[in-house]
């Protein structure tokens, strides 16, 4: 294994390129902090704070390494970072599945790419890895896949954004598609909808056969019994997207440090649960963009971020589907055409006038109809690549 630890130095025309393994502090500050350097031209990119990129890598305080196995690399031209790559294998995913790769940020050179990529390889086949596939970002909420379009808009809250490259640099790689994921756009004045009139049309006739093909009712979220209301969510979760490809569950742990993330933030009506004679079915969780906040900040909170955050929090117009799930049961019965009235009439309250649905993976075409039923359509897609290490004759 040591030797998969061991700096990679490939020569250049002027410098040398070297794939180091992140022991030093030095080493993670500059890991960290590339990304800031490598978006500097680019204004539709949102930073994330980093306190918050510390604590994603921190293998104390970042829960998903309860579970997983994972080292960085910092990619090196002489002394200057080009480019960052971590390399995991999550022992709760299926064992086909479980070598993954995320934080990769890299300058548009091919030589850096593969000199990352074959780092990260090299190393999920050492821990008994058949292939590796990202990008994805250590935790089960986190940003995922790589931008294949819409690079003017910057991403909504705890999605990703990149460099329009980074598709050419994975194929030119050897990675190819795995699958795609989508995030839909839903303007509710597009759709007919005010403050005071009725759903729009097609989505009241959802609505209307929900309520007559299914008993269940929805009710918010009980924001007195927040880690219980969320421990309920993680079950509903885990359960309704336990089919989908390369699907990790989320443990105690990841939900009890997410809903700590999230309470400053929650609305009791842009989060509902599907309930049947009292059992949940089904649940929705809305966020804010808080990315409209963030945006202008650079990744610094201090001096004057959180006065900022709390100021402008009421002025973010933009809200994001981050969670839904029916228990397979459940399915098929329109519950999901509840939650969107009840949540976008509540978010017309709140004065947001846009809505994302995101993530929904390709594949979930119940979801996605449901969504283009009312009149939702694809806004941005991301990409998730994979590379396999076994060769069949």
């Amino acid at each position: 294994m040591s030797s998969v630890l061991s700096p990679v130095v490939i020569p250049t025309s002027s410098h040398t390129l070297s794939v180091v393994p992140v022991r030093s502090r030095q080493h993670l500050r500059q890991f960290v902090r590339f990304p800031y350097q490598l978006y500097a031209s680019y204004p539709a990119w949102v930073a994330p704070l980093e306190r918050d990129r510390h604590t994603l890598l921190h293998k104390r305080r970042n829960p998903f390494f309860q579970h997983a196995t994972a080292q960085l690399w910092l990619a090196l031209h002489g002394s200057s970072p080009v480019g960052t790559i971590a390399a995991y294998v999550d022992h709760l995913a299926p064992a086909e599945q479980r070598g993954c790769f995320g934080c990769f940020e890299c300058v548009d050179d091919l030589a850096v790419a593969r000199a990352l990529l074959d780092t990260a390889a090299a190393w999920v086949q050492a821990h008994g890895a058949p292939s590796l596939r990202g990008p994805f970002n250590f935790a089960a909420d986190n940003d995922c896949g790589v931008l294949l379009d819409a690079y003017d808009q910057p991403p909504t809250l705890m999605t990703t954004y990149n460099p329009p490259y980074y598709p050419a640099l994975l194929t030119q790689a050897g990675f190819v598609k795995e699958t795609d994921w989508y995030a839909y756009t839903i303007d509710p004045q597009l759709l007919g909808m005010t403050h005071t009139n009725a759903l729009p049309p097609r989505l009241a006739r959802a609505v209307a056969l929900a309520r007559q093909r299914s008993r269940a009712t929805l009710r918010p979220i009980n924001v007195g019994q927040f880690q219980q209301e969320f421990a309920r969510a993680q079950a509903i979760y885990n359960q309704a997207w336990a089919a989908n490809e390369g699907f990790v569950p989320m443990t105690d742990a990841e939900v009890a440090e997410l809903a700590y993330r999230l309470r400053p933030f929650i609305a009791a009506d842009l989060i509902y649960f599907a309930e049947d004679a009292g059992r949940p079915v089904g649940m929705s969780i809305a966020l804010p963009d808080l990315h409209q906040v963030l945006h202008p900040l650079r990744g610094r909170l201090l001096p004057f971020g959180w006065w900022r955050v709390l100021r402008w929090q009421q002025h973010v117009d933009t809200l994001r589907f981050f969670a839904m799930g029916v228990l397979p049961a459940y399915r098929r019965q329109g519950i999901e055409a509840l939650f969107y009235a009840e949540t976008l009439q509540a978010a017309l309250r709140h004065g947001y006038r846009r809505a994302e649905l995101s993530l929904v993976v390709e594949s979930n075409m119940s979801m996605r109809h449901s969504a283009e039923a009312f009149g939702a359509q694809i806004a941005k897609t991301y990409r998730v690549y994979s590379r396999s290490f076994v060769h069949r004759s």
